[in-house]
């Protein structure tokens, strides 16, 4: 594939939309988007981006590199910038490693594009919080600085590490979500709950803004559904679609499973998701458990083929551990 493409993009407000007044406003302005991740299967930052685009906005958004992805690609006005970084889960030291390159990459990029063409705005979405040392040149040459905070690092790190609250470690990262609110004109996040925890040892509340996951209307509209009944209809079908890690629960799922087919022999477990070695953990339980006909791998989705799945499905399951890091969500 060549590593520059460039395709068209409806991100154009439209014409009887009440808020012409604002997009007059928001047109032709510069955004810079920063995120450790893919785009466009990341849902929460394209739907940030493309919401700007719509305005009229002009987007440099720089992000991982996904595998067969363009280095460079241009939809509308959106040009996607990816790294050629591989985002591997491991400990400790691989996350700083990776967090590191992508932070020196991704400031490079914003401080030369500071020079030759200027920014409005900087849109940073963690993890890592520091990730906003990105926007600092950006930020000297006057674009205000919003940190979109998905998760508080400090709990995560503490449940995929099995760290202790006051641990150095754990102390650190407090220090270092203080320190990246505090170079943010705005932080953003997914929660009230969320939002108590940032402005409780970090920050102001009224610092603090919640833009909650929701899904897009354009791709999962709100209609009836188009599956049949459970009882004219075989396998019965439990569907998950998710991050592949422990602190999400698969494991639990199958454990969930076995139990299931005791009185519903039928039922089988859909997974979708990007593959880990969390996920060959779990396949391989499955076969033990003698599970392997009834537990299926089917790969990561775009979120437009999700639907299907989604409608194809009898009910979904989110079977989170508890830890530190869920507490908070409950």
């Amino acid at each position: 594939m060549s590593s520059t493409t460039t395709r068209e993009a409806d991100f154009s407000p439209s014409a009887s939309s009440p808020s012409v007044a604002r997009t007059e406003r928001l047109r032709g302005k510069r955004v810079g988007v920063v995120l450790f991740s893919f785009y466009p299967n990341d849902p929460r930052p394209r739907r940030a981006l493309e919401a700007m685009a719509r305005e009229g906005m002009l987007v440099d958004l720089i992000c991982l590199r996904g595998e067969g992805s363009p280095t460079r690609e241009v939809q509308g006005n959106v040009e996607v910038l990816r790294i050629p970084l591989k985002r591997r889960r491991g400990g400790m030291l691989a996350y700083l490693y990776q967090y590191a390159a992508f932070i020196f990459l991704s400031s490079m990029i914003l401080a030369w594009r500071s020079l030759t063409r200027g920014y409005d705005l900087v849109h940073v979405h963690n993890m890592p919080d520091v990730l906003v040392v990105s926007a600092l040149v950006p930020k000297m040459f006057g674009a205000k600085v919003i940190l979109d905070l998905h998760d508080p690092m400090p709990e995560l790190m503490m449940t995929i590490f099995k760290l202790e609250k006051d641990s150095w470690s754990v102390r650190l990262l407090r220090r270092i979500e203080k320190w990246s609110i505090d170079r943010a004109n705005v932080v953003v996040t997914v929660s009230v709950t969320f939002k108590r925890v940032f402005s409780a040892r970090s920050c102001a509340s009224e610092k603090v803004e919640v833009v909650m996951n929701s899904p897009d209307g354009e791709i999962f509209p709100l209609r009836a559904a188009t599956t049949p009944a459970y009882a004219s209809r075989k396998p019965f079908v439990i569907m998950y679609h998710g991050s592949l890690v422990e602190r999400n629960g698969l494991d639990l799922a199958v454990e969930a499973l076995a139990r299931v087919r005791a009185t519903l022999p039928e039922a089988e477990l859909r997974i979708y998701g990007e593959g880990t070695p969390f996920l060959d953990r779990v396949m391989d339980m499955a076969k033990s458990k003698g599970l392997q006909a009834a537990v299926h791998y089917l790969g990561s989705r775009r979120l437009e083929d999700l639907v299907v799945e989604i409608e194809g499905c009898d009910v979904g399951v989110i079977p989170n551990h508890r830890n530190s890091f869920t507490d908070i969500n409950t």
